[in-house]
């Protein structure tokens, strides 16, 4: 099979899912964030300041995707969010696709990050 220029590649297709994914990943970081600005616990300045430092690496890394995603002409938008999935369209390079994003998988996604950026304050 011949590789067509405008198809997306694996890593351009998980790079339009992580254009998906972090921002959501940034709304419940400040979600969080709030609740913390008005909750007494003790270690509250601790929770801040990791709260603080997990917004600011999720950040980076959706700068990163959008600056991948400019540099290979990819273009993502939202066509709607549904009780059960959201849906996006893409193109790339000319070509055009959608795809759609089920709840659960991204909730389970969400929590495999989360999981995964927390691991990595401890290193």
């Amino acid at each position: 099979m011949q590789w067509r220029p405008n198809i997306p590649t694996p890593e351009e297709i998980i790079a339009i899912r992580d254009y998906v994914i972090l921002p959501y990943m940034l709304d419940m970081v400040e979600v969080d964030r709030q609740k913390l600005e008005s909750d007494s616990v003790s270690l509250r300045l601790l929770f801040e300041a990791a709260n603080g430092k997990l917004a600011d690496q999720i950040h980076k890394e959706l700068v990163e995707v959008r600056k991948f995603l400019k540099e290979r002409q990819i273009k993502v938008i939202e066509e709607g969010l549904f009780e059960s999935e959201m849906r996006y369209k893409f193109w790339v390079r000319g070509y055009e696709d959608h795809f759609t994003l089920m709840r659960e998988v991204a909730r389970s996604e969400l929590s495999t990050r989360f999981g995964k950026y927390i691991a990595n304050f401890w290193k």
